[in-house]
């Protein structure tokens, strides 16, 4: 449970606590099975590919020839033999760099970018099984196959940096305590109470021994006058007897 006043912290505080709890790993959460998410993402990933090769195919096939549903889903027209060929097979290798620029967009993860490419990839191969049949063509094999080895390992990378980049947290004004003095924020009272290990100055042997030998000292000052006390007491107890029987 959180405290009122952790529930009511200001909203530039709660910003700021929020992004120290990004710091620690819980940017990307620690969520468990989520598949409406996964779901989702796979449907994203499977549109933007498609969307980046009609694109592609639209830039580079386009000016040559008209543009249909062969070039996305039928092996034959990704050939070497002709200059339509190559332009489909530079549109597909092209739309794999742009899926790996999805991948830090919407995946975010590079622990899950081999399993989202092969989801886009495979999917691919039914939709083009199911269009032109079985590819039977080496071309075909060879294209797709380098193309999502691309897109795994650019998309690594690209995640990698994105997990790797700094976090900024927000500047938090002071907030006075209403006093005469005034007061310092939760902020700055937390940055005053960070010392770093290296600014801490060495303690050496002497230094360390020293309250040890005070404390003795001490100790043994109060022990001779402790002693002194209790033979005054006890020379003082010893004359009474002598003087009552004086009186």
């Amino acid at each position: 449970t959180h405290s009122g006043r952790d529930a009511r912290c200001e909203p530039q505080l709660c910003a700021l606590r929020a992004a120290a709890a990004m710091a620690g790993g819980t940017f990307y959460g620690a969520t468990g099975f989520d598949p409406v998410l996964i779901l989702a993402q796979i449907g994203t990933m499977q549109a933007l590919h498609y969307l980046s090769l009609g694109a592609f195919l639209l830039l580079l096939v386009a000016p040559y020839g008209s543009v249909t549903l062969h070039h996305f889903f039928d092996y034959r027209t990704l050939s070497t033999q002709h200059f339509l060929g190559w332009m489909t097979v530079i549109a597909h290798a092209a739309t794999a760099l742009m899926g790996a620029i999805f991948l830090a967009m919407v995946v975010e993860r590079s622990k899950k970018c081999l399993d989202f490419t092969a989801t886009v990839y495979i999917l691919h191969a039914v939709v083009t099984v199911a269009f032109g049949g079985f590819p039977r063509s080496a071309t075909w094999w060879l294209t797709e196959g380098l193309a999502m080895l691309a897109m795994v390992l650019l998309g690594e990378f690209l995640c990698s940096r994105r997990e790797m980049r700094d976090i900024v947290l927000p500047t938090v004004e002071p907030r006075s305590s209403g006093g005469a003095g005034g007061g310092a924020s939760d902020v700055e009272l937390a940055t005053r109470a960070r010392v770093r290990l290296s600014d801490v100055p060495e303690i050496t042997p002497e230094e360390e021994s020293a309250p040890l030998i005070s404390t003795s000292a001490k100790s043994s000052a109060s022990l001779q006058q402790s002693t002194s006390r209790s033979r005054s007491n006890a020379s003082g107890d010893g004359e009474r007897p002598a003087f009552s029987r004086a009186v």
